[in-house]
């Protein structure tokens, strides 16, 4: 449902489940989770009682599996749990998820790294297409 721009979730009734605030909604049903951006551009997470599951305050969230999270905030990225607690963060100012690895970026160069931070690929490059291909075909 859409009104003013901002989106809301129905159920099959058409009874308003979730109310229109949000810029950006991705329902994930199998997790019971909806990923949503509120209207400052924070990414959060609530569920379908509309409760606050990840407050929104991540200029970047993103679920990698299990309760592991990617996320970026304050211009830092690193690796989360689902209780916002933070086990991991990088070094870099800009970076994003690709298949199982991040593209890292410095000074304009880019390269690839695991959830660890090891270099798999150094940071020498002009531009990475795909760094999943990097790890399922061995070539990027």
């Amino acid at each position: 449902m859409k009104k003013n721009f901002l989106l809301g979730l129905i159920n099959k009734k058409g009874k308003e489940i979730i109310p229109t605030q949000y810029k950006v909604l991705y329902p994930d049903s199998k997790r019971g989770l909806i990923k949503a951006m509120d209207s400052t551009n924070k990414w959060g997470y609530i569920n379908y009682n509309h409760k606050v599951k990840m407050k929104f305050v991540y200029d970047e969230l993103v679920y990698i599996n299990g309760d592991e999270y990617f996320f970026k905030l304050d211009g830092v990225y690193g690796l989360m749990t689902s209780k916002e607690v933070v086990f991991k963060k990088f070094k870099y100012k800009k970076m994003y998820k690709s298949g199982d690895f991040y593209v890292v970026e410095e000074n304009n160069l880019s390269g690839i790294i695991d959830e660890n931070g090891n270099i798999l690929l150094p940071i020498k490059y002009a531009y990475i297409k795909d760094a999943h291909d990097f790890y399922q075909h061995g070539y990027c």
